[in-house]
C-alpha cells in the first residue's frame, strides 16, 4: 500500500471514529502541491497544513476541534501545548495504525485542552 492509500484508509477511519464520538461537519485540508499563506503579527509563513500543525477542523459541543491525523506514529505534541496556551479549543491527536500481527487498523487518540479548560472532551 502506498502513502496516498494509507493516509485515505486513515483519514475515513478517523472521521468515521470523530462521528461515532459527537465531533461533526468535519473539513480535512487537502495536501497538494500548492501551500497556503497564513497571516500573522509575527510575519506570514507559507504551509501544506492549518497553521503548519493540523490536517483538519471540525465542532464539538460548540467548541473548535483541531485535528492531526498520523498513521502508525503519534505527532509531537510539543506545537500543541504551546498552540493552546492562549486559544479556547480541542486538540485531537489522532493515530492510526495497524497493530502487529493484525489484519484490522486501529484508531487511537489523545486529547488536548486548554490549561483551565473544564468542559466535555470527545
Amino acid at each position: 500500500m502506498n502513502n496516498r492509500e494509507r493516509m485515505r484508509i486513515s483519514n475515513k477511519l478517523a472521521v468515521k471514529w470523530c462521528l461515532e464520538h459527537g465531533i461533526d461537519d468535519i473539513w480535512l485540508k487537502p495536501h497538494g502541491k500548492r501551500t497556503d499563506t497564513h497571516y500573522c503579527k509575527r510575519g506570514n509563513y507559507r504551509a501544506l497544513d492549518l497553521f503548519g500543525l493540523f490536517d483538519g477542523i471540525a465542532w464539538f459541543d460548540r467548541k473548535i476541534v483541531f485535528l492531526q491525523i498520523k498513521t502508525n506514529r503519534w505527532a509531537n505534541h510539543t506545537p500543541f501545548q504551546y498552540f493552546l496556551l492562549d486559544r479556547e479549543c480541542i486538540i485531537l491527536s489522532i493515530n492510526v495504525c495497524k497493530p502487529k500481527n493484525s489484519k484490522t487498523w486501529e484508531v487511537r487518540i489523545r486529547r488536548y485542552c486548554p490549561p483551565l479548560w473544564h468542559g466535555k472532551i470527545p
